[in-house]
C-alpha cells in the first residue's frame, strides 16, 4: 500500500491519525507505523529528499554496528538535531525513522 501524504490543510497530528490507522498493519514493529507517517509528513511539508527542485534533507546516520539504543541515545541527545527537531515526539520519531533506513538501504545492496 502507498503511504499516504498529507493534504494542504492537515496538520501534523490530523496527518499522523488519519495515516497510521491506514498502514499500521504493514509494520511489525512498535512506532513503525508512526516514524513512517511522521517522515512522509516531513518530506511533503519541509522539503523531503534531495530532488529536482533542489531541496536538501536533513540526515542523522547511525555509526557502524551501533545498537537502536546507543544511537537513540546519541541522536536525540544532538545539538543539531535538537535544534532542527524541537519537539521530542518529533526528534524520537526522526531518530526511529534514520536507524531504520539503515536497514532499508542495505536491503537492496544484499540483493546485488
Amino acid at each position: 500500500m502507498p503511504i499516504p501524504v498529507p493534504t494542504a490543510k492537515e496538520t501534523q497530528d490530523e496527518f499522523i491519525e488519519r495515516c497510521i490507522p491506514e498502514i499500521i498493519g504493514e509494520y511489525s514493529e512498535d512506532g513503525q507505523a508512526y516514524a513512517v507517517c511522521l517522515t512522509s509528513f516531513e518530506n511533503a511539508t519541509q522539503g523531503g529528499v534531495v530532488g529536482s527542485f533542489g531541496r536538501t534533507k536533513f540526515e542523522f546516520e547511525p555509526k557502524h554496528k551501533e545498537t537502536m539504543n546507543e544511537f537513540m541515545a546519541r541522536c536525540m541527545s544532538d545539538s543539531t538535531v535538537r535544534e532542527k527537531k524541537s519537539y521530542r515526539p518529533t526528534r524520537a520519531g526522526f531518530c526511529y525513522s534514520s536507524y531504520q533506513n539503515r536497514y532499508i538501504n542495505n536491503i537492496g545492496k544484499s540483493w546485488k
